[in-house]
């Protein structure tokens, strides 16, 4: 079902737990549960639907305080959590993430043994190299979920357990390379989020060994950066941007080199490389590169940095990626004190073409709106000075409403004020005409309208954000009631 649909579902099977252990004595309670943990352990073993109710009642479960019965099922539940974890299936992972995360948040003795039971099976399944793997596909499908399993994980304890983790960062830095040259894009990118959890926490803990670890893992992705394999090529470089994200000190000394070989990758062509992982994680790099030195790089590498950025926005292959990385990289200039009126214009500018093609080519508005609502954030009152502005402001709302338009002319109406009428009286015709068919000028000089109480719920969002200052018309205030 839809992720609305499950969030209901929790939500009564919460209430039946309620309703059905209010008066029971404390061994009528406990046989509940186990009767509810039995049910679950024969439900998991069935289709992906069924995996996912059964991380929905794992989850609920987890919510609920009964006499320390779930603390004593701990290893239980986490056996449940780790066969779907290693499922494969993208949305099952995800479910038994969130439970995983609550069962590493919980306290006392058993949980803690838990942590460090997956900490370490985490390991174990990222030790056995490449090398080891079967020729069997199905083999090296499991070990790829594993290793997934892993990966994830890893990522998770890192987060919600830290106290315990900080004792396994050594050996954590070791084998993540297993899983950041690992075979699957899935477990690339999901080693790279582990880096990045395990990074925010040595930074956070203050470590004697933060510089160390930060310098390991350099010098090993510099050295990754040098491989004709796509695999380590494209992992070298994700551990690159987790290296380059808010660094200690001692990277930014390195600052040269990274930037010579980011410019040496994107122009590299791998025959491997059909979707252009490379391209894309050199495109991703950018904004980290400009926030590492912004001095630096404004001297000696922002022409052609940019160019190479806006060039990509006309790439359907890249474009998707370029606009996010175009509002990343002014909010590194806007914090480095370097953010210019010309790059704001540009940026604009590039926002403008993409939404004139946003109708005949590969759609990128989401990206293009989330553009604009970091560069609305970095820029603030130098927005409104634009030219372009004014031409890109009809066009955003061209698109029709949508969630990221909402928190885009959100963010535009909070730190750009002087906006703020042009964008309530475009937002208030355009809902004016979904739900009345009419303008809201012509609402308002008192024609006769019928609203139509059949349209999107999404039509109203914007309302909830806050664009508009005072009460809303009878028109929107009525067919939000009839919703």
């Amino acid at each position: 079902g839809s992720e609305e649909g499950l969030a209901r579902a929790g939500e009564k099977f919460r209430l039946f737990i309620e309703i059905q252990t209010r008066d029971l004595s404390q061994e009528k309670q406990s046989k509940f549960f186990n009767d509810v943990n039995l049910q679950i352990s024969i439900q998991i073993k069935n289709n992906t639907a069924e995996k996912i109710s059964s991380m929905v009642a794992v989850r609920e479960m987890l919510r609920f305080e009964t006499e320390g019965y779930i603390g004593n099922k701990i290893a239980q539940m986490g056996n449940h959590v780790r066969e779907c974890m290693e499922s494969g299936d993208a949305r099952v992972m995800r479910h038994a993430m969130v439970c995983l995360e609550g069962l590493a948040s919980m306290e006392g003795t058993l949980a803690a043994e838990f942590v460090e039971s997956e900490i370490r099976r985490a390991f174990t399944s990222l030790e056995k190299s490449t090398g080891e793997l079967s020729n069997r596909a199905s083999h090296g499908e499991v070990v790829s979920h594993r290793r997934h399993s892993a990966v994830l994980a890893l990522d998770v304890l890192a987060r919600k357990a830290p106290t315990l983790f900080l004792v396994h960062v050594e050996p954590f830095f070791g084998l993540i390379w297993t899983g950041l040259h690992d075979r699957s894009l899935a477990v690339r990118e999901g080693s790279a989020q582990a880096v990045r959890a395990v990074l925010e926490l040595v930074k956070l803990r203050r470590s004697q060994y933060c510089d160390e670890w930060y310098g390991q893992l350099y010098t090993r992705a510099v050295r990754g950066l040098e491989s004709q394999s796509l695999e380590v090529l494209h992992g070298s470089m994700l551990g690159i941007i987790e290296v380059i994200n808010r660094p200690p000190t001692r990277i930014q000394r390195h600052f040269d080199e990274i930037a010579r070989q980011i410019l040496r990758l994107k122009d590299l062509k791998l025959k491997e490389d059909k979707s252009g992982l490379v391209r894309t994680a050199v495109l991703q790099s950018v904004p980290y590169l400009a926030g590492l030195s912004p001095d630096a790089y404004m001297e000696n590498y922002h022409n052609g940095l940019l160019k190479y950025l806006i060039d990509a926005t006309a790439s359907d292959t890249e474009r998707t990626v370029a606009f996010v990385c175009l509002g990343q990289l002014a909010q590194h200039l806007a914090q480095g004190g370097k953010l210019k009126s010309s790059l704001v214009e540009t940026v604009l500018k590039a926002v403008k073409s993409g939404l004139q093609r946003s109708k005949t080519k590969v759609s990128c508005v989401d990206e293009v709106m989330e553009c604009m609502s970091l560069l609305s954030e970095a820029a603030g009152p130098m927005l409104s000075q634009q030219r372009s502005i004014h031409d890109v402001l009809p066009l955003m709302f061209f698109q029709g409403l949508r969630e990221s338009m909402g928190r885009a002319v959100t963010a535009m109406a909070t730190h750009v004020p002087s906006l703020l009428p042009d964008i309530q009286e475009r937002l208030l015709n355009t809902i004016s005409m979904i739900l009345a068919r009419k303008s809201y000028n012509d609402i308002r000089t008192g024609s006769e309208s019928k609203v139509d109480v059949k349209a999107p719920r999404s039509a109203l969002k914007p309302r909830k954000s806050g664009t508009f200052s005072g009460p809303a018309p009878d028109f929107v205030r009525s067919s939000s009631n009839d919703l």
